[in-house]
């Protein structure tokens, strides 16, 4: 929660012009907010859960994806333990109707193949399709025997890349724009939890909390 704060404030400060929706799962009304007073340029949507693990926390993400492609052309989708650090226009550059803009890294284990941390996609009949085949794949009771762990964060990432289809144009999204080594000529930071004290990320980190007010 304290995360989405600073990526909100950075958004407002670096990125202004960028239209936000927020998707939150389980938080009080007066954190909601809270929100709006650090970014105006946001819209909320807000989820219940009960027993809300991993998996579930996903089925609501990827429907709302599912939802805002019926409103929008294109739609990026950024973790909120990120630091925008300049405009992020590019990161829809190239994106058709069918297509996937994602940091792609071919030599890794499949689960780490698609770094879904930052993505953006358009709202094509392929693409829309490629989201409701993670959904469904997301949902123990369609499994097959396929030897998913529906409870490990990575699965929904080993499905947005095995979900891909003859349809769809995957296109390179820079390590700029999914940096979590934090370059300074980077637009996003994306921090790894296992990185969140690096002293360079915190000073940042540190700069945009105040910034939000808290």
């Amino acid at each position: 929660m304290e995360g989405l704060k600073v990526f909100l404030a950075s958004c407002a400060a670096n990125s202004p012009d960028t239209k936000i929706t927020v998707s939150l799962t389980n938080c009080p009304v007066g954190y909601a907010n809270s929100l709006l007073k650090i970014n105006s340029n946001i819209s909320i949507m807000v989820h219940e859960c009960e027993n809300c693990g991993a998996i579930q926390r996903n089925i609501i993400k990827h429907n709302d994806l599912r939802q805002l492609l019926e409103w929008h052309p294109v739609v990026s989708w950024i973790d909120n333990d990120a630091i925008v650090r300049g405009p992020l226009d590019a990161i829809y550059e190239g994106v058709e109707s069918n297509t996937l803009k994602m940091w792609v890294r071919p030599k890794k284990k499949v689960e780490y193949r698609y770094q879904a941390g930052v993505y953006s996609v358009g709202s094509g009949e392929y693409t829309k399709r490629w989201v409701e085949d993670i959904i469904k794949g997301l949902n123990p009771i369609n499994s097959d025997g396929d030897g998913y762990d529906y409870e490990h964060w990575f699965t929904p990432q080993v499905l947005i890349y095995e979900c891909v289809n003859r349809g769809m144009d995957v296109v390179e999204l820079p390590e700029s724009y999914n940096d979590s080594k934090f370059k300074d000529k980077s637009t996003i930071w994306h921090c790894k939890s296992s990185h969140f004290n690096d002293p360079k990320y915190q000073k940042e980190y540190r700069r945009y909390l105040e910034q939000a007010g808290t």
